[in-house]
């Protein structure tokens, strides 16, 4: 899982089980949505040489059928409920969901920035519905 892990060589490393075709892993997890990836080719378990890749038959949500949206991270994502009988946080707001707004990648020049050299990235996401000429202005917190 690399959220809320890390990137370091602290990371769990976990043998997998087989069954027939198909490779599993069970853990418990509290709610919300959590990020994932395969490491593949790896020459130890620090995790050395290894190549991250995407679960399968799970792509990442900007991966569509017609092509890419954005950006790509090598990871798949998973939503976990709410399960009062573990008192778990209630996060259905990340849940997915039939209505969609839309996600718009955007480059500005960042002079000063030295990765990317120049230039910074920026992901603004709007939700379903939203009209930038709306009337009244959305409230914002600062």
């Amino acid at each position: 899982m690399a959220y809320p892990n890390s990137t370091a060589a602290n990371w769990p490393v976990v043998d997998m089980t087989k069954h027939g075709d198909v490779w599993t892993y069970t853990t418990p997890l509290p709610s919300g949505v959590f990020s994932y990836g395969f490491y593949v080719n790896c020459a130890g378990p620090k995790q050395v040489g290894c190549s991250e890749v995407v679960d399968p038959s799970n792509p990442p949500w900007n991966v569509k059928r017609t092509g890419v949206e954005g950006s790509v991270e090598p990871v798949s994502q998973v939503y976990v409920p709410s399960d009062p009988r573990f008192r778990t946080q209630d996060l259905s707001w990340q849940a997915p969901n039939s209505r969609h707004g839309s996600l718009t990648d955007i480059t500005y020049t960042a002079p000063t920035s030295q990765t990317p050299a120049g230039h910074n990235h920026l992901g603004v996401y709007t939700p379903p519905g939203y009209d930038p000429k709306r009337a009244q202005p959305y409230p914002t917190r600062t």
